[in-house]
């Protein structure tokens, strides 16, 4: 016989979901949190059609938008910044697409 689970226990079972995500997510952060500036870089582009289609043109806009200060976005779009595992999963969650669809690293030229 099955039983049918209540809405609390499928509140619970959603619950533990969510957290599993977002272990995942951090750890998906964290690990990209380690990488040294010059080997980061973000898809610039992508940042401003996805900062546009929210209303967010200015560098001012999007800082409120994402949380930081103005001139971590200037300094972001003239690729002269990188920002912690904590930004820039900010950053995705705000736009709505990963880390690694924002962010990629740069290969080392020796």
């Amino acid at each position: 016989a099955h039983t049918i689970p209540t809405s609390s226990q499928v509140g619970i079972i959603l619950s533990a979901d969510c957290a599993c995500m977002h272990k995942q997510v951090y750890a998906q952060a964290m690990h990209t949190e380690t990488l040294k500036p010059q080997d980061v870089a973000m898809n610039v582009p992508l940042f401003d059609a996805l900062m546009r289609a929210q209303d967010c043109v200015s560098d001012e806009s999007c800082a409120r938008l994402i949380g930081c200060h103005r001139s971590t976005v200037s300094r972001l779009r003239d690729q002269t910044c990188n920002p912690t595992g904590a930004v820039m999963l900010r950053i995705a969650k705000v736009l709505g697409v990963t880390v690694e669809v924002l962010f990629t690293e740069v290969e080392k030229t020796r």
